[in-house]
């Protein structure tokens, strides 16, 4: 059994490769290449089982065949004993998981309370926003939703649905006023899947369109208030500062100035966190003054 000719560190056979082996140097063998130790009557079993001629020596081709076969046999049976034992255990996990689900399921359906208010509907929906403002359905780990669209569903099983796929607890009267918000058609006293996952993902949509809405707000009043601000420095350097400006300028002047605007371009980066801002030069014109400021 624990021997594989492919295994790296399986011994060599090359002992057993003659036509017929002695008794002694075949018992010697056992010993050495399979740590197997043979007694008398052991020993003369085997002579009787290996020498079918009768010649006092052991066919030991014959053996080698029988000995392979014997282990991978016996490692077939372990094998499938092991498969066989996995299968059953992996059937009593799933049928312990069932029994526990419908346990949980049957405490769930107690758990409602049809004396609601307005406040109690207003905060299911709270939280059923909050959980469907984070659900995305293609997300790899996103949770399936086809319990929802299977027809009508229990209260009970409807609260523990909720809970294992978006992680929102109902309390009984939250229970009770978004079953009876979206009871199934007849059914007094189940809720419609379908019907609640439509509000439930439209209550997501809305939302997340709020708050992009709202990102883009900030973002159009954060750069209304750097325009006003550069503005607002602009004038003041205007009111601030007087310029001479001299119209008489050489050769080298023109060059220093040049090469002082060549630097500062060289070293400007707009895609850098730490660049300042342009929105001065969005103006039609600058002063002397203020462009020299700015």
């Amino acid at each position: 059994e624990g021997f594989d000719k492919n295994h790296p560190a399986a011994p060599s056979l090359e002992a057993f490769e003659v036509l017929h082996m002695p008794p002694g140097l075949f018992r010697e063998n056992l010993k050495r290449v399979f740590n197997v130790i043979a007694s008398p009557k052991e020993m003369g079993y085997l002579m009787d089982l290996y020498d079918p001629n009768k010649i006092g020596q052991v066919d030991s081709k014959q053996f080698l065949i029988n000995f392979v076969q014997m282990g991978k046999k016996e490692r077939d049976t372990k094998r499938r004993a092991f498969l066989e034992n996995s299968r059953e255990a992996i059937k009593r996990a799933k049928l312990e998981e069932e029994e526990k689900l419908a346990s949980q399921w049957a405490k769930a359906e107690s758990k409602i309370d049809f004396a609601f208010t307005e406040e109690d509907f207003a905060s299911a929906v709270e939280k059923m926003t909050v959980a469907s403002a984070k659900y995305d359905k293609t997300h790899p780990a996103a949770p399936c939703l086809d319990g929802f669209t299977g027809g009508p569903i229990k209260p009970g099983e409807f609260r523990e649905m909720m809970k294992n796929a978006f992680k929102v607890l109902f309390s009984p009267r939250e229970l009770g006023a978004v079953v009876s918000r979206y009871l199934y058609a007849g059914d007094t006293a189940k809720i419609d899947g379908k019907k609640f996952l439509i509000a439930f993902m439209k209550l997501g949509f809305d939302e997340r369109a709020k708050v992009k809405a709202a990102t883009i707000a900030k973002q159009r009043k954060a750069k209304f208030d750097r325009i006003k601000e550069a503005e607002l420095k602009l004038l003041e350097a205007q009111q601030k500062v007087v310029v001479d400006i001299d119209p008489d300028f050489t050769q080298q002047d023109k060059e220093a100035a040049l090469a002082k605007l060549i630097t500062s371009s060289a070293m400007y980066d707009k895609n850098s966190p730490g660049s300042p801002s342009l929105d001065v030069f969005n103006a039609l014109f600058l002063t002397p003054a203020a462009f020299r400021e700015v």
